[in-house]
This record gives structure tokens, C-alpha cells and sequence, in this order.
């Protein structure tokens, strides 16, 4: 669940940040059902392929019934991969693990 530190908006607790990716948030389609029938409805005509609706990127879960959300900016550049990894990665280079002598630099 997010919040604007502007505006004080409050995402439904219904929708939930998924763990793996920071972007995206997820529900079941269940609870779009309940609260936002239209949405919902759209959703599931679209079957899994990505819809946009107004600021967000909409995706249904192939074989399952879940919902992912992403805002549209980020959708168009990232899709549903996330940010690359330098964009993630604040460690500087010679801070990192080196993985061929699989040690830990001194800091």
C-alpha cells in the first residue's frame, strides 16, 4: 500500500507491493470484484494480455487468479521487468562481492 507524501492519497489496502519487484503492486481479482466491478470486468475481458486504464498498466497472471499494477511511466520503460540492475545497485564497483575469489572486499 502507498502513500503521496503530497497529497496524503492512500492506496486501497487491497492492493499489496509485490515482494521481488518494487513497482509493481498486486491483488486477487477477487477483490477488484468487490470494489471495483468495472475495472475488474475489464481486467478479465483482457485475459492476460496488458491493459492500460487511465495512469496504470494492468496484467492478469496466466493460470491464477492475480492482478498486477504498475504505473504507466514505469510500464512504458520498463514492462513487468523491473529496473535494471544499475539503476538498483548503489554499492560502487570495488565495494562489491567478488564472485571469482568469492570474498568479501575490506571497507
Amino acid at each position: 500500500m502507498r502513500k503521496c507524501p503530497k497529497c496524503g492519497y492512500e492506496d486501497p489496502p487491497y492492493w499489496r507491493t509485490c515482494r521481488w519487484n518494487g513497482l509493481v503492486d498486486y491483488t486477487h481479482i477477487d477483490n477488484l470484484r468487490i470494489h471495483e466491478p468495472q475495472l475488474a470486468q475489464q481486467i478479465e475481458e483482457s485475459g492476460t494480455k496488458t491493459i492500460i486504464i487511465e495512469e496504470y498498466a494492468y496484467h492478469m497472471i496466466r493460470n491464477m487468479p492475480i492482478v498486477h499494477r504498475q504505473w504507466k511511466q514505469h510500464y512504458n520503460l520498463y514492462k513487468w521487468h523491473g529496473e535494471p540492475r544499475e539503476h538498483i545497485n548503489h554499492i560502487p564497483p570495488n565495494k562489491r562481492h567478488n564472485h571469482i575469489t568469492n570474498k568479501h572486499p575490506s571497507i
